[in-house]
């Protein structure tokens, strides 16, 4: 039987069909065994609700200080005058409870004013107020007690500083108070820029007494600790006079080595060098490394008292307790320490 020509067509035509239905059914089965391999999730673990979490715990911010004259904010000074009203408080709950409000003097924590107790709400705004006004200068706390229902306890802090009338254009956060000392004003929180006033001796603006010399050391090659730590013992059994010294030993001008530890244990007793010397030219250079009798003998003339803390062992870093003496290891380099008036 002699073919069609256009049978040849009808037969390719159904081959494409054949490989593109089996590809279709091939691509079933993966999905059927994709769906066998990988299960949809359980309904009932997409339907349970999450576990419920505790009840958060109040924060710091619950309780702010209320007052028209104050910005409640980190950074800015919480200030008020002579004769405003005292500020009160505002308390953000998160439970149930009893607040009871104190205020009380920074200085002697002495107490002007403490409330009854007043209830609480959770997540109702209470706005407590201090009666009185502001009568006196001085930096005072709203000390917040809350009780809560729960038995649990929480006590927070809120500041203010009162002042008379500021001068003109002086800093609201630091002035000259009228005793003559800075006075550093707080944010609602106690924030404050740290007092150095009194920083120095005697609080500073004193100056540096000029104690007696009761005993003098002279330099000498060798370890000098123990020379030096007698004189030390001997100043420290005299009696202290009507200003609380006992007198001052003088460590005369050149290198003093210094194996141990030197130790002050009387009060009114002053460790005391000589010559000021060119501080500069003690700086070692670390590129050059030298011996301690090179160290020594290069220290010699440079007008200043200096100690050379040598250390004892290899292994042992350790500190005096006389500020500014540091006793290292002998593998190290050798420290010098100048000393001057």
């Amino acid at each position: 039987m002699t073919k069609k020509p256009w049978s040849k067509g009808i037969s390719a035509s159904l081959m494409i069909l054949m490989i593109l239905l089996t590809g279709c059914e091939n691509g079933k089965d993966s999905a059927a065994q994709a769906n066998k391999e990988e299960p949809a999730p359980d309904a009932k673990a997409q339907t349970t609700p999450a576990p419920s979490k505790p009840a958060a715990t109040p924060s710091k911010e619950a309780v702010t200080i209320q007052h028209d004259k104050i910005l409640a904010k980190i950074g800015q000074p919480s200030l008020l005058s002579i004769g405003d009203s005292h500020p009160g408080v505002k308390i953000q709950p998160v439970k149930n409870g009893v607040a009871v409000l104190r205020l009380l003097e920074e200085k002697g924590g002495k107490e002007l004013y403490k409330s009854a107790g007043q209830k609480v709400e959770q997540n109702k705004e209470s706005i407590i107020a201090v009666p009185g006004k502001a009568e006196a200068a001085g930096t005072y706390t709203i000390e917040v007690e809350l009780a809560w229902d729960d038995k649990s306890k929480q006590t927070e802090q809120v500041y203010f500083t009162v002042t008379n009338k500021l001068k003109e254009n002086s800093s609201r956060t630091a002035f000259l108070g009228d005793d003559g000392r800075m006075v550093y004003v707080p944010d609602y929180k106690g924030n404050r820029i740290p007092d150095f006033s009194g920083v120095g001796y005697m609080g500073g603006g004193v100056a540096l007494p000029d104690v007696p010399v009761k005993a003098a050391v002279e330099p000498s090659a060798g370890d000098a600790t123990k020379k030096i730590q007698d004189a030390i013992n001997e100043v420290s059994k005299l009696p202290l006079d009507g200003n609380g010294f006992r007198g001052a030993v003088l460590l005369k001008k050149g290198v003093y080595e210094i194996a141990a530890s030197l130790e002050i244990k009387a009060s009114g007793v002053v460790l005391r060098g000589e010559g000021q010397g060119d501080t500069k030219s003690l700086w070692l250079d670390p590129d050059k490394p030298m011996s301690l009798e090179q160290l020594s003998e290069s220290l010699k003339q440079k007008n200043a008292t200096t100690l050379i803390a040598t250390g004892k062992k290899e292994e042992e870093y350790s500190r005096s307790t006389e500020p500014g003496i540091w006793l290292l290891p002998r593998a190290a380099a050798p420290s010098p320490i100048p000393m001057c008036r």
